[in-house]
């Protein structure tokens, strides 16, 4: 039996014996009210909660349109200008890592490994494919030459090709730049690198010889000493003595074989005394006084 109130209704209620909205929600028995129940444009935008209406709600073609971007239904003219302009967008945010910045990104310097790279870049780089040339045609395993030309703006093991290439290149072939000084003192030279020992320059401290010298001695050669010089006391008396060679003088004893010439006359202060084993033989004349 219909109720109107809490008195029994004498006729059929209709929706016009309901007073506005007295039935609320809660009075509604789920699953009652289907949408064949709800009239044309009987629902707006205003009876709806904010955020009430999911994608699951949408009609198909609603939710592509979407993905579309195509239909731009509710909103406004100046709004749909900005979408399609994407001038009515969130502030970016600011990126750290491997990639910054907040509008303009950047890849950090050395972030972008082997890894990163497509399998295609790095059988380009094992493969060394450069245009038509590859790389390991240009400079081999096996350490090769390489081909073209190489810029550098640092140095190749320590040096600055570019300034040491500019002093070679004031080089020519087979030059030999190196000027000879000219040398004086004892030894002098010209340019040409000839050295010449000036005359009587060479005294007893620049020979090399064997002992050290001892005043009266004579310098023989002895090539079983250092240098083949040996300082020896003079035997056999000298050729004079005293002032101005006042008197001459020899030996007393013949201890080698002499011979004088038929054409050579010889002279000695006696007595000579001649060692056994050895002769003089007399070609010309020897007077023995």
């Amino acid at each position: 039996m219909p109720y109107l109130g809490k008195e029994p209704a004498r006729v059929p209620v209709t929706a016009a014996d309901i007073p506005d909205d007295s039935i609320t929600a809660a009075k509604i028995v789920d699953g009652v009210i289907t949408a064949a129940d709800i009239g044309p444009n009987a629902v707006n935008t205003s009876e709806l909660v904010d955020d009430a209406v999911t994608a699951d709600k949408l009609a198909n073609s609603i939710n592509t349109a979407i993905a579309a971007n195509t239909a731009k239904t509710g909103i406004t003219t100046s709004q749909a200008n900005a979408i399609t302009a994407n001038t009515a967008k969130v502030t970016n945010a600011t990126h750290t890592g491997d990639v910054t910045g907040a509008t303009a990104l950047t890849i950090t310097d050395d972030a972008v490994t082997a890894a990163k790279l497509a399998n295609s870049i790095n059988t380009d780089i094992a493969t060394g494919v450069t245009a038509n040339t590859t790389a390991n045609a240009a400079l081999p395993e096996s350490r090769g030459a390489m081909t073209g030309a190489i810029t550098t703006n640092s140095t190749f093991d320590g040096r600055d090709v570019a300034t040491d290439g500019t002093k070679l290149d004031g080089i020519a072939a087979s030059a030999n730049n190196y000027v000879h000084p000219n040398h004086s003192g004892e030894v002098t030279s010209t340019a040409d690198g000839a050295t010449v020992i000036v005359d009587n320059m060479v005294d007893e401290a620049n020979l090399k010889i064997s002992n050290t010298p001892t005043n009266g001695y004579v310098l023989t050669a002895q090539s079983g000493n250092t240098g083949g010089m040996t300082w020896a006391e003079m035997t056999g008396g000298g050729p004079s003595l005293g002032t101005d060679s006042i008197i001459r003088t020899n030996a007393q004893t013949i201890s080698e074989n002499i011979t004088i010439g038929s054409t050579t006359n010889g002279m000695s202060a006696g007595p000579i005394t001649i060692a056994d084993g050895y002769t003089v033989t007399v070609n010309g004349n020897w007077s023995v006084v």
